[in-house]
């Protein structure tokens, strides 16, 4: 490119990355910047590995694409040329380009748009860009477990629609397996949970919540077991894989959140949760 500058055209948002390049928001100029960044970073991948890491790459730049275009309105343009900015896009796209379809790619993405966006308040951003530097360590059965941390500990449905939200949980995750003992230790040691001195009642929160009026507990389990099978199942995974001890961080509240949106629980306002 004549002095790796591009024209911005017309409805085009500039952003300024690594050796002063600027391109706009156009599928193809996003694309020429994702390559240039991803042969600085790669620049010794032969054969089948090359291949796979242009693939991962490719696919993150339409993804990231359509992300931009479909919230235009709402991007700050101004944060494009920031280094912090640069610095987390080059740590997207390396980690998209290593891991592929390992990563939740979508959840990642969404993630570094929340960052750029003008309604995102200074501690969402903050926490934005600290789930970015742990999402390399996160896989699909640790989003699983945040989420039903946050789901039991933190969130309230209505009465009539909860048991049909914890369905769609269940149907989504694996619950016949047994988690490592040490899965609190390690989400507390990537800052997603804090754990606590207590433990967490998930029974008797539901009943003061919804107002049972039963005791003791045991009444109470036996009467969501029938009316509420789906929350009995998720409580009693809870309770047995000793996630009742843990509280989510703000990083934690996120990704849960995230992927609650994701299957269709509810459209969360992320600003309302973490501020």
């Amino acid at each position: 490119m004549d002095g790796q500058k591009q024209k911005v055209g017309e409805n085009g948002i500039a952003l300024q990355a690594v050796r002063d390049i600027n391109i706009g928001l156009r599928y193809n100029e996003v694309k020429e910047i994702f390559y240039d960044l991803f042969k600085q970073n790669f620049p010794n991948l032969v054969n089948a590995a090359a291949e796979e890491a242009q693939k991962n790459v490719d696919e993150c730049f339409k993804k990231l694409a359509c992300r931009l275009i479909a919230k235009k309105d709402n991007i700050d343009a101004c944060k494009f040329s920031e280094s912090n900015t640069q610095f987390l896009l080059n740590d997207t796209i390396q980690l998209c380009a290593r891991k592929g379809s390992k990563i939740d790619i979508d959840s990642l993405l969404d993630v570094f748009t929340l960052t750029l966006c003008k309604n995102t308040s200074p501690i969402l951003e903050l926490v934005s860009e600290q789930v970015l530097s742990i999402f390399p360590r996160l896989t699909k059965e640790y989003i699983d477990v945040m989420t039903i941390i946050h789901i039991v500990t933190k969130v309230k449905f209505d009465c009539l629609s909860i048991d049909g939200i914890y369905k769609k949980l269940i149907n989504a995750m694996n619950l016949n397996r047994s988690l490592s003992q040490d899965i609190g230790l390690y989400l507390d040691s990537i800052g997603l949970v804090s754990k606590t001195t207590g433990v967490f009642l998930p029974y008797k929160t539901f009943s003061d919540v919804y107002s049972i009026v039963l005791s003791p507990e045991e009444k109470i389990k036996e009467k969501i077991r029938i009316e509420y099978p789906s929350v009995y199942q998720v409580y009693e995974y809870f309770v047995s894989q000793k996630l009742d001890c843990l509280i989510p961080t703000p990083a934690g509240m996120l990704i849960a959140l995230m992927y609650m949106k994701k299957l269709g629980l509810g459209d969360f306002d992320y600003n309302i949760w973490i501020h």
